[in-house]
């Protein structure tokens, strides 16, 4: 018998090696889900207090703890189908086995549903196991329950923004009537520059891109931007941070006399699966040398409209605008623009009277009521009252539209049923300026 060569001898010695390196190979790109987490229960702990505001919290409680054993954490998210309120987060596995959200935290009223999900985290060395698969469920239970993590979200409007017009000093003159006549015409030219100061708060910080804005001069002249956070770095900076949008007069030739309608909106970041633009908020800007506080908003609807076709100028400062022509909305002279809207509330054009208009999903309507404005009741000094009441039979709905005496109008109603949202809220007030504020859409 041939005795072996080394080459042989080496090939026998490596090709064990070889399988088992094989072997275990395959066994690292070959990983195990976690099972699923079984089946919790959740229980809703409340009370209603004197306002009639639900409180307590939701409890979920595993039914079995041990299978969570091989896991690094468990994550879970929380969402209100009905509010978009949501909650979330991350438990080590010994502490896992019961779970509490705060209903306020979710904004949770009877009647809601809630879509909560579960899922278990391998650690990322981990070479046996990969992350289960995620289980969700409802509360109540209910036949329609989406995933929390791909239902959409509205972000907040940007509320409580200001508005002023910046100008150059006056240049001095030899003369001093012409100086005070220099420094009178420049108090609201168009050599100036509007600036449009929007505080950061909540969800505007971390989950919004910018802001989209628009101008409307009551000549007839708009322009329209887009005004950028500025990356993760503006994004983390505190709630008292505002943002600027500067704009020049010029871009919507404004002339003293004339009143100018700001449009905010928030935009989501493009890359967003969970938020989606804000409502858009309207301010209006005028002055008024015989009135501190002119109500700006019934200049513009008593202001006749022109049209000049506008310019294509940028805007100076920081953010960038070009020149249009502005247009009407086809309800009128309408208070909250939200496209959404089940109710518009419009104006008549001296702002005395306000006509509710249901909203059905062709975008055709029906008259509900018309009642006094809030700047005429806060006038005549009217009592806190229930205006109208009644159903809105676009969304099969109703509705209740109250004054609390000192200024403020309060709309409250719901959208139509649609998929999981059953009962989603829909409450605006309008205040003396005629300024709408979203308190729950």
């Amino acid at each position: 018998m041939k005795s072996l060569t080394g080459r042989h001898v080496l090939v026998l010695y490596l090709l064990p090696a070889l399988l088992l390196a094989s072997h275990l190979l395959a066994q690292g790109t070959d990983k195990t889900p976690l099972p699923t987490p079984l089946s919790p229960v959740i229980t809703l702990n409340s009370n209603i207090d004197d306002n009639g505001d639900e409180t307590g919290n939701f409890t979920i409680v595993s039914p079995n703890t041990t299978q969570f054993a091989n896991a690094e954490s468990v994550d879970w998210l929380a969402v209100n189908a009905s509010t978009r309120g949501e909650a979330e987060g991350s438990l080590t596995p010994s502490d896992a086995g019961t779970i509490t959200v705060e209903a306020e935290d979710l904004e949770y009223e009877d009647g809601h549903i809630i879509s909560f999900s579960l899922v278990q985290i391998a650690a990322l060395d981990d070479a046996t196991y990969t992350n289960s698969a995620r289980l969700i469920f409802c509360y109540p239970v209910h036949e329609s329950c989406d995933d929390p993590e791909t239902i959409i979200r509205s972000l907040p409007p940007p509320l409580n923004a200001t508005i002023s017009l910046v100008t150059p000093e006056p240049t001095a003159t030899p003369d001093p009537n012409a100086q005070a006549l220099s420094a009178e015409s420049q108090t609201s030219d168009d050599s100036g520059t509007f600036q449009v100061s929007v505080p950061l708060v909540g969800n505007v910080i971390t989950n919004a891109q910018g802001f989209g804005w628009s101008a409307d001069n009551s000549d007839g002249n708009s322009a329209s931007g887009q005004e950028n956070l500025g990356g993760e770095g503006a994004q983390a900076q505190a709630e008292e941070t505002v943002e600027t949008i500067q704009f020049g007069s010029n871009l919507v030739q404004y002339d003293v006399g004339d009143i100018l309608r700001i449009i905010l909106r928030s935009l989501a970041q493009e890359d967003s699966s969970r938020y989606v633009d804000s409502h858009p908020v309207v301010y209006y800007f005028c002055e008024d040398p015989n009135d501190a506080n002119p109500d700006c908003a019934s200049l513009w609807s008593s202001a006749t409209s022109g049209n000049n076709g506008g310019n294509n100028n940028n805007g100076n400062g920081n953010g960038a605008g070009s020149g249009g022509a502005g247009g009407s909305g086809s309800f009128g002279n309408c208070l909250n623009t939200d496209n959404a809207a089940p109710i518009k509330v419009c104006a008549n054009s001296d702002y005395t009277q306000y006509t509710l208009y249901g909203v059905f999903q062709d975008s055709s309507t029906t008259d509900l009521a018309t009642v006094s404005s809030s700047s005429a009741l806060h006038e005549s000094q009217a009592a806190a009252s229930t205006l109208a009441s009644g159903t809105n039979s676009a969304a099969n709905k109703s509705y209740t539209l109250t004054y609390d005496g000192e200024g403020v109008m309060t709309l409250s109603t719901y959208y139509a049923d649609k998929g999981p949202d059953v009962d989603k809220p829909y409450i605006i007030t309008i205040d003396t300026h005629n300024t709408v504020r979203y308190v729950q859409w």
